[in-house]
This record gives structure tokens, C-alpha cells and sequence, in this order.
């Protein structure tokens, strides 16, 4: 472990989850994924894990990251998400990449939309088939977005759920939600002194290519190549507005 890397490894940037992962390796952890049949195993395990709640193409750059390491982490598609649509080419493209760099692509659940385990359960059944169409392969793993009663029973018919016991009371989990480890960095935690196996979680949003003073500046980067994006998105397929963008002046299509 260096200073130098050490240091790095505290910023949230593609960079610094690179040092991360560099420093826990160099620690003794394994990798390992929610489907081996023993991820706690002999060596403290290292299973990573990335919720897709703002945009699939921003899972790309960790993904990149751990290939370089070579290692395997799970990224989990919100299909009932507010800001992206999962059956947009572009994004059936990414989840494509995914696989075919050896990582697993799962189903990030929405468990609060229904009110009975009954429901949650056929609710999950229709988006597991939908998923399953759009990457073409089966899908193993899920986890819960917003968990709420229906999410009491962590285990999930018909796949790993990431909140079974053995992946958060067996090994530490660790999270990066809201934009930061709100409950202390992973190399400062009592787990990684002790060893002690690490589910870890971080979603893409938080993670640029350079650091970022907070989460407004990084969600509003976000927000403003969004912003872009649709600009060029609807030029591209409405004429009027198209003509309305050339007459303006506007030539950033």
C-alpha cells in the first residue's frame, strides 16, 4: 500500500475506485460474485456490485476499470427507472458490453410498488422475462430499489437476491448512496482491518473521470449532457425543430 495510491483511493473518480480496488486486492481480497456457491470462502471476498439507477452508459467506466483489473462485478438495470429507458438501443448496447466483458448484468428491483409478497413476486416474475429479452440470456441476480415492506423477505423465486443473508450479514456491506460512504470509507472500516469479506456497492453516477467537490456538480454535469443529448435527439427526428435550431443559430446537432 502507498501513500500516493492510498490518498487516491478516498476520491470518488474513475481513478480512485481503480486505487480502491488496487489497495484491497493488495490486501488479500478475492473476487468473487453473487452467484459462487461460497463467496465468503477461505479469503476475505471482494463482491462488487453496481445499481444503474441514473444512466446505463455512465456503468462503463467502472467497468472498464475492473476489466483492467481483471475482475467481475454485477450491474443491476432498473427497468421501471424515471430517467432512462433500458430498450433504447444505445442502452441495450451497454448492457451488451457488460457481458461480453465477462461482467453480470441483473435486475434492480422496485419491491415498493406493491403491497404483498404475492404481488412483489409476479412483479418480479414479468420483469425478470423483460430483462431477460433485452440481454439476451438469463438473469440470476437482482437486488431492491427502494425496498419497502414488500422487500421484508430478502430472498427472491427464481434468483440471488444481493440482500440474502450470507451477502450482508456474513460479509460487510458497503455502500456509496447519496454520493459518498456515509458510514466511513472501506479502507478505514472496521471489516477491512479485520479482513473481513465486502459486498460493495457504488452507483456510476458518483464516479467521473475526474473528481467532483459534491453531488450537485456531479448531477448537474449529468444533467446538462442530458440535456444535450435530447437537444440533438429531438432535432434529429423532428424537422421543425430541426429548422427552428438552424434558423437560430443552433448548430450543436
Amino acid at each position: 500500500m502507498t501513500a500516493d495510491r492510498s490518498r487516491q483511493a478516498r476520491q470518488l473518480s474513475l481513478q480512485g475506485y481503480g486505487a480502491l480496488l488496487g489497495e484491497l486486492l493488495d490486501a488479500g481480497y478475492r473476487n468473487a460474485t453473487f452467484t459462487d456457491p461460497d463467496p465468503a470462502g477461505d479469503s476475505p471476498a471482494l463482491v462488487l456490485r453496481h445499481d444503474l439507477d441514473v444512466d446505463p452508459a455512465l456503468a462503463m467506466g467502472l467497468a472498464r476499470v475492473e476489466a483492467d483489473l481483471g475482475l467481475r462485478s454485477t450491474f443491476l438495470v432498473l427497468l421501471t427507472s424515471p430517467l432512462y429507458n433500458p430498450a433504447t438501443p444505445a442502452n441495450r448496447a451497454v448492457l451488451a458490453a457488460l457481458a461480453a466483458e465477462g461482467h453480470e448484468v441483473g435486475l434492480h428491483f422496485d419491491a415498493s410498488r406493491f403491497a404483498t409478497l404475492e404481488a412483489r413476486d409476479a412483479g418480479l416474475a414479468d420483469e425478470l422475462q423483460v430483462l431477460e429479452l433485452l440481454v439476451g440470456a438469463d438473469v440470476r441476480v437482482a437486488s431492491f430499489h427502494r425496498p419497502g415492506p414488500a422487500a421484508d423477505t430478502p430472498e427472491l423465486p427464481g434468483v440471488v437476491s444481493a440482500y440474502e443473508k450470507r451477502f450482508v450479514d456474513d460479509l460487510a456491506y458497503i455502500t456509496d448512496s447519496g454520493g459518498s460512504f456515509r458510514f466511513g470509507h472501506p479502507l478505514d472500516s472496521e471489516a477491512f482491518a479485520q479482513r473481513r469479506g465486502l459486498q460493495l456497492l457504488t452507483h456510476p453516477i458518483w464516479w467521473s473521470e475526474r473528481p467532483l467537490s459534491d453531488v450537485t456538480e456531479r448531477l448537474d454535469a449529468w444533467h446538462a449532457r442530458q440535456q444535450h443529448r435530447l437537444r440533438n435527439t429531438l432535432g434529429a427526428n423532428i424537422r421543425p425543430y430541426a429548422e427552428h435550431l438552424a434558423s437560430t443559430g443552433d448548430h450543436r446537432l
